[in-house]
This record gives structure tokens, C-alpha cells and sequence, in this order.
């Protein structure tokens, strides 16, 4: 079985992170974008410019992923097609979307509230070999370096943090991967978000990177059911925000480092290329 995943723009790198991952569980598999990635991430999707470079990437495909739910006109022939809903697109446009892509044999959703009957549920998977744990104390340092700052509830997080008393630092000037990888190296606790939807790609890399996550996400209770236990601290309103970061300022600094330990270990368990690889060949053989 030969998988392409295709985009226009390959949000977060996910469709080159999926083809890693079913690499991984030995699925011959290739991602391609026809845009080069804002972030710069160091390894992306292959880029195509024309259509005679995007057939050298799907002409021998058996199983065809849209990605980010952006279809791509093309004569697909007998090939097995499978859709991927995620990100702001969907969420503005889901019911749009939904028919464009009604006649897929698949239907994979990465977020829990993106999820309807009959959908498959995909989790991000994170290179944790390449984003390696250290686990120095920061002076119980927390971060918040959220990309897209009204989405990610910036001004609630700040509003939070400011009762608390922490030791915080924060920005929302947009810098490359590599850079904002580095400054997430130089914490203890990093806040994603506090928003109305999931936990997104930035808490799996932080997690990766040894620190102690607080995010939203909904689907926690289903999320344990069909992965395993969750070491994010979940803070899905004000209320529980300033509940989390009191938890952790209340640690001293061994309890700390066995949370930093059990987070690591959790995105090691299920959300390797391996794990996550596992789970995606499946669905693609057994829808």
C-alpha cells in the first residue's frame, strides 16, 4: 500500500508528521504541498509547483489523504480517498465541507469536536526523538507563546496568571519553528491555551520537551477511553486555569520533576510516529 497526503497548505506540518508516521509501521507514504510552510520548519511536505510535479507524487498512490480538509481537483481513478478535517477551515465552513467530501471512503478528524458518527478520531503525532526532554528547573518558570493569541485566549491567560503570582512570561510575536521551540525549552510549565476547542500541536511538543502542559481540551474523557491517561492538565474555563497553575506552584521541586517525567512519557506512549502510525494504518486498511 502506497499513501499520499496532499494539501494546499500543510498546517502545522501534520500531513509530513502522518507520513512519518505510517513510514514508521513500514507504509510506504509521501506528503506534499504545493506551499512551502510559514514556520520553517526544518523538514516538511515535498512541494509541488505544477501538475506534472504533483503527478510524481500520487500517480502510484493506493490511498489518497486530503488534508486540512482541502480538496484537490484531479481524475482520482479507482484510488481509495480519505479526507482529513482539521483547523480553522473546517471549523468556519464544516458543513460546506462535509458534502464536498461526501462521496471518501474515510473520514479522519484530529479534534474531538469535530467528530460525527462514523468518523474516524486522529490524534497529532510528535517527533520525540528529535524534541528531547531536560528537566532543569526554571525557578518555576511558566510560558505562554500562543500563535494565533484571540484564539488561544491571550488576554484570559494574562487575566489568570495575574491573580496568581507567578513567574510568567509571554509574547505573541510569531517567530519560526526552531525559535519557538528554543523558547519553550526555557520553562517549567507552558499554557497553551484556554480556548473552546482541543489542545493543539503546541502542547504535544512542549510534553515532548519535558514540561508540564496546561491546555484545553473537551475530549478528555473520550480521549482516555480510546488512547490511555492523559498526563495535560486540562483548564477549560478561568476557574479551573487558576486551579492548575495553584496545583503546580504547590509542588515542590521532586514532585515537579515526576510530572515532567509522566508528561514525557505520556506523548512517548501515544503520541509517537509509532503509536500514531499504528492507529492510521488501520483505519486505512480496515475502513
Amino acid at each position: 500500500m502506497k499513501v499520499a497526503l496532499v494539501s494546499i497548505n500543510d498546517w502545522s506540518n501534520l500531513g509530513y508528521l502522518l507520513a512519518k508516521s505510517l513510514k514508521s509501521v513500514g507504509v510506504d507514504a509521501v506528503a506534499t504541498s504545493r506551499i512551502k510552510h510559514v514556520f520553517g520548519y526544518p523538514e516538511q511536505a515535498e512541494i509541488w509547483e505544477t501538475e506534472e510535479d504533483f503527478h510524481k507524487y500520487v500517480d502510484d498512490a493506493d490511498v489518497v489523504v486530503f488534508m486540512h480538509s482541502q480538496g484537490i481537483y484531479f481524475d482520482w481513478g479507482d484510488k481509495d480517498l480519505f479526507v482529513f478535517h482539521t483547523g480553522t477551515l473546517y471549523r468556519e465552513n464544516s458543513r460546506a465541507l462535509r458534502g464536498a467530501f461526501s462521496i471518501v471512503k474515510g473520514t479522519i478528524a484530529n479534534h474531538y469536536d469535530f467528530l460525527e458518527p462514523g468518523d474516524h478520531w486522529l490524534m497529532r503525532p510528535i517527533d520525540t526523538k528529535s524534541l528531547q526532554p531536560e528537566y532543569r528547573y526554571k525557578k518555576l518558570k511558566f510560558a505562554h507563546y500562543p500563535r494565533h493569541p484571540e484564539v488561544n485566549g491571550y488576554e484570559r491567560v494574562k487575566s489568570v496568571v495575574g491573580k496568581c503570582g507567578c513567574n510568567f512570561i509571554s509574547s505573541t510575536e510569531n517567530v519560526s519553528w526552531k525559535e519557538n521551540i528554543e523558547r519553550m525549552r526555557d520553562c517549567d510549565i507552558y499554557i497553551e491555551q484556554l480556548a473552546g476547542h482541543d489542545t493543539g500541536m503546541t502542547s504535544l511538543e512542549a510534553a515532548s520537551l519535558g514540561k508540564v502542559v496546561i491546555t484545553s481540551f473537551k475530549g478528555l474523557e473520550r480521549y482516555e477511553k480510546e488512547y490511555g491517561k492523559c498526563e495535560l492538565l486540562i483548564a477549560n474555563n478561568e476557574e479551573e486555569l487558576e486551579k492548575q497553575i495553584k496545583y503546580v506552584m504547590d509542588m515542590n521541586q521532586g514532585e515537579l520533576k515526576r510530572k515532567k517525567k509522566a508528561t514525557r512519557k505520556w506523548v512517548e506512549t501515544y503520541h509517537s510516529f509509532e503509536s500514531i502510525g499504528k492507529r492510521f494504518k488501520e483505519i486505512l486498511i480496515n475502513s
